[in-house]
């Protein structure tokens, strides 16, 4: 019955308005940096132009993917977290739950959450790598920083990119990577903000909007107070530069999706009370 809740709950996403639009604003940023990008690189020589790699979205030294990761914090909670407010506005939740049971509702809920977000994210970025390696010579090698390949300097900044062992291995599988991280890093943000509208945490819509952001700020702010890179476009920007710890957000990932599943489990249990 898991299974079924799972599939009937991500089509009810799937069509939602607000998943729909969500998809959209994440697409547009990709085809404005995609475009930009080659109005900027028009009839450059090969031995002048950026890998394709590092030209996509996430890269960090694009302005598109600067105003990106400005609004990520509220970008992530659009396609699918305020799905469940949405089910109880409408009466689906009644009608899925007398379909699948309570405790399978819930958790569908969540892992539908997570993957039609995951979704979201993860199309049209693997889709611009795809327009990225179609546009733009693969043989280019270029960096946005002008440090050349063999200066020290460039050795150093590759070796603090996250995971920078699998850039090193290939450039190509690093992005695919990078990719999947994001958007199961944004996943489980969404998912966590669902699990709190759950709760009576959220009285109004305007409040799922909130807990990431929030959140983010926070370490933030501990970043800067402590001068410690954990800055979240540290770590969500596919080049960056600076030093840090690889399996940071993917801890604080996996910390949001388990207190997600206790904040639901507790749910239940009020309200089968």
């Amino acid at each position: 019955m898991l299974k079924k809740s799972i599939k009937v709950q991500s089509i009810i996403i799937f069509k939602q308005r607000l998943y729909i639009i969500g998809f959209f604003i994440i697409f547009t940023f990709v085809l404005v940096n995609y475009f930009n990008n080659i109005k900027i690189y028009n009839g450059y020589d090969v031995s002048q132009m950026i890998h394709p790699t590092k030209l996509s979205l996430l890269n960090t030294y694009g302005k598109i993917g600067f105003y990106f990761m400005q609004y990520f914090p509220f970008i992530l909670v659009i396609p699918a977290s305020f799905s469940f407010l949405k089910d109880k506005d409408n009466q689906t939740m009644v009608y899925v739950i007398s379909r699948v049971g309570r405790a399978n509702y819930y958790y569908g809920k969540i892992i539908s959450v997570f993957l039609m977000t995951f979704l979201a994210f993860s199309i049209p970025l693997f889709l611009e790598l795809l327009l990225n390696l179609i546009a733009f010579p693969a043989g280019a090698a270029g960096d946005q920083s002008g440090v050349k390949h063999y200066d020290l300097a460039y050795i150093q900044n590759t070796g603090n990119y996250l995971f920078a062992k699998i850039w090193k291995i290939s450039p190509y599988l690093y992005s695919i990577l990078f990719t999947i991280m994001l958007s199961s890093v944004a996943s489980s943000f969404s998912v966590f903000t669902t699990a709190l509208s759950m709760t009576k945490f959220t009285k109004y819509k305007v409040m799922v909007l909130l807990p990431v952001y929030l959140l983010l700020t926070i370490i933030n702010a501990i970043s800067t107070k402590f001068n410690a890179n954990i800055k979240y476009t540290f770590y969500l920007m596919s080049h960056d530069t600076v030093p840090k710890m690889d399996c940071l957000y993917l801890v604080i990932a996996a910390l949001l999706i388990l207190i997600s599943f206790i904040l639901i489990k507790a749910q239940i249990k009020r309200e089968l009370e």
